[in-house]
C-alpha cells in the first residue's frame, strides 16, 4: 500500500513498547522487512496494515490516509448519486431505501471529517 503513514506505524508500535523483533514474529516476517515497512522504504502489505489496526488500534486513516480519504470521497459520491437515482423513483420501497443510504451517509459525515 503505496502513501503509508510509516511514521504512525513507528509510533503505535513504540507506545505499546512491543521490541521491533518481536513483532516481526507476529507478523510473520522478518525483521529486515519490518524495518523497510517501518522506515518507509516498502509499502506494507494489506494484511500487516489490519494487523496494526488489530493489534494495536491504529486507525486506517492514521496508516494509509490518502488511500482511506480517497475510499471516502468515492463512498461519499457513490451515495449521493445513489440518493439523485432513488429520489427519482416511485416505488414505495424507494423511500426506505433513502432513509438507509441517508444514514450512511450521516455515518461516514458523523465519524470522519473529510
Amino acid at each position: 500500500m503505496n502513501n503509508t503513514n510509516h511514521r504512525a506505524l513507528v509510533q503505535y508500535r513504540t507506545m505499546a513498547e512491543i521490541d521491533l523483533h518481536d513483532l516481526a514474529y507476529i507478523f510473520n516476517i522478518d525483521r529486515g522487512q519490518l524495518t523497510k515497512i517501518e522506515k518507509g522504504i516498502t509499502p506494507p502489505s494489506l494484511e500487516i496494515v489490519i494487523l496494526y489496526h488489530m493489534l494495536f488500534g491504529v486507525p486506517l486513516e492514521d496508516i494509509v490516509p490518502e488511500k482511506f480519504a480517497e475510499i471516502y470521497s468515492q463512498s461519499i459520491n457513490n451515495c449521493e448519486a445513489r440518493l439523485t437515482f432513488l429520489k427519482k423513483g416511485t416505488h414505495p420501497k424507494s423511500l426506505y431505501r433513502l432513509q438507509s443510504i441517508n444514514r450512511l451517509v450521516k455515518s461516514l459525515n458523523k465519524d470522519y471529517d473529510y
